[in-house]
């Protein structure tokens, strides 16, 4: 499917509908933590057909203003220092920053970290490595 207006691109139905899929899972927490910020919920899952309108959205764009990626320092304040359940980070960014990639290194509880390139996003091997990581 190709995605026009803000957000344009090609999308896969078939890993919209496993990503719908492998999200259902009751003790899933979903979040955005994106730039998009709400407009995540209210236009880019609706036009894709992603079932994240009643996710939870991290916000603090506005924040970004140190030299500390204000996506890692969000997703701190959210999980804590040393979240006590694994997670998944799924972020195109997540290598260009130093500090969020020592913050992982230092966690007991390891995370599924997907790095998807910007201009493919999510493929079947990431879904294929969430699935693993979630026991599903």
């Amino acid at each position: 499917m190709t995605v026009a207006g803000a957000y344009p691109g090609h999308i896969s139905l078939e890993l919209v509908s496993q990503l719908n899929d492998f999200t259902a899972h009751p003790d899933l927490v979903n979040v955005w933590l994106t730039n998009w910020e709400r407009s995540a919920v209210t236009e880019y899952a609706p036009s894709i057909g992603l079932n994240g309108t009643d996710w939870v959205v991290l916000e603090g764009l506005e924040n970004d203003a140190s030299w500390d990626w204000w996506k890692l320092a969000v997703l701190r304040h959210f999980l804590g220092d040393q979240p006590a359940e694994p997670f998944i980070w799924i972020d195109d960014d997540i290598g260009s920053h130093p500090s969020a990639l020592e913050w992982i290194d230092s966690l007991a509880v390891k995370p599924l970290i997907v790095i998807p390139k910007t201009g493919r996003g999510i493929t079947r091997a990431d879904m294929a490595l969430m699935r693993a990581f979630g026991g599903r």
